[in-house]
């Protein structure tokens, strides 16, 4: 998730970041405007078919997320976490 730290720095500073070559660039800023910050967290920018999602990178953050939503919905089966958790997060 190194690519999506660089997605947030560039989107705070809007300077180009220096391990990435000018014939790269373009193609970066372009996912990059995919993405905003919002109060130092990382979303990925909402779309016709899915909401504004918070980009979570910590493996760890992720299982916690997923337990949480697992246990909330009362051990329901998988899919439905599923598509619980991926309606908010990415």
């Amino acid at each position: 998730m190194e690519n999506l730290q660089k997605i947030a720095r560039f989107l705070l500073s809007l300077k180009r970041p220096e391990e990435i070559i000018n014939t790269e660039f373009r193609k970066f800023k372009n996912k990059a405007l995919g993405y905003i910050v919002l109060n130092k967290e990382l979303y990925q920018r909402q779309d016709k078919t899915q909401p504004i999602r918070l980009v979570v990178d910590s493996l760890e953050e992720k299982r916690d997320i997923i337990s949480s939503y697992y246990k909330e919905l009362g051990y329901k089966e998988r899919e439905s976490t599923y598509n619980k958790v991926n309606k908010r997060f990415y």
